[in-house]
């Protein structure tokens, strides 16, 4: 399991890296999304008492729904035509990033208790980031943070050992 997250890990931070480049950057960022979302997974599988991957599919589902629709429905139109809607508009958004905040804040408990528990720098360095992009998340700040946070968490994963293994 060990050599499995270290190399995808090696992977998913690669495709982090190479999402920054035009025109292809979009399917690599696709990639380390889900390469991302496949080490949360095996994380939370080592046993420490994680709960990454529950968090993330929750904000998948809380976020994807809802921008979709309103992607689907043409907010822009609508909201040129009534004040109404674009209040609503930006009641569900502010209520979307409340949620974020949240979640985000329960992520970053699992990473700090994990970067504890593996005495891992890069872990807590990224649950760090997490906490404080979960406390700034409805200025619109926390997502920096939160992005921040991928490459040390990614990172974690690329040097991680099992706590019975550090030397």
């Amino acid at each position: 399991m060990q050599k499995t997250i270290n190399l995808l890990g090696i992977i998913a931070l690669g495709s982090f890296v190479a999402g920054m480049f035009p025109a292809v950057g979009i399917y690599f960022s696709i990639l380390g999304f889900i390469l991302t979302t496949v080490l949360y997974a095996k994380v939370d599988k080592l046993g420490y008492g994680t709960n990454l991957l529950n968090f993330t599919l929750y904000q998948w589902v809380v976020i994807l729904v809802p921008t979709g629709i309103l992607t689907y429905l043409g907010v822009e139109r609508f909201s040129q035509g009534s004040n109404g809607v674009t209040y609503l508009i930006i009641m569900l958004v502010v209520a979307l990033l409340l949620f974020l905040a949240f979640t985000n804040y329960f992520i970053a408990k699992s990473l700090l208790s994990l970067g504890e528990q593996t005495d891992s720098l890069w872990f807590k360095i990224s649950g760090t980031l997490t906490k404080v992009g979960a406390f700034t998340m409805p200025i619109l700040l926390g997502m920096l943070f939160v992005m921040l946070a991928q490459p040390f968490f990614l990172l974690g994963c690329i040097l991680y050992k099992p706590a019975g293994d550090l030397k």
